[in-house]
């Protein structure tokens, strides 16, 4: 990823598998969400016991959203196939969750977390997509 201000890249909190692809998602302490895409490739080792095997390597990345300073970074990163989208969700450090269509480039939902509950460490989604829970560094479940 990119480097901050300081020269230092920015520290990842969390990462998600983007379903059906070979693609992972991260969200940063500087407030960017990327898009990384996994490619196997062919090793090109002379070395006998590693030339028999493939090397996975990320290919690249993309900068799919950053988000306003003011929110802060982002702590917990989600993603859902449904029938026509590809929906990626992402809580911030002032307790929005975002959603974001990675097929149409749109946030189909903002959601708010209560302030007075901490910040949320973690995030999970139901199996039937309609619903989300959130945990929080001061020990909720929301």
């Amino acid at each position: 990823q990119n480097s901050s201000s300081s020269g230092k890249p920015p520290r990842i909190n969390d990462l998600v598998l983007v379903e059906g692809s070979h693609g992972v998602v991260s969200g940063a302490s500087d407030g960017s969400v990327h898009a990384w895409r996994v490619d196997l490739v062919s090793s090109s080792s002379t070395n006998l016991a590693e030339s028999n095997r493939d090397v996975r390597r990320v290919a690249g990345y993309s900068e799919i959203r950053r988000m306003n300073p003011s929110e802060g970074e982002i702590l917990a990163v989600n993603q859902y196939n449904t029938l026509g989208s590809s929906i990626l969700t992402f809580a911030t450090q002032r307790g929005r969750i975002h959603s974001w269509d990675l097929r149409s480039a749109k946030e189909p939902f903002c959601l708010q977390n209560f302030q007075d509950t901490g910040f949320i460490t973690s995030m999970a989604m139901g199996s039937d997509r309609h619903w989300a829970v959130v945990g929080t560094n001061r020990g909720f479940i929301a």
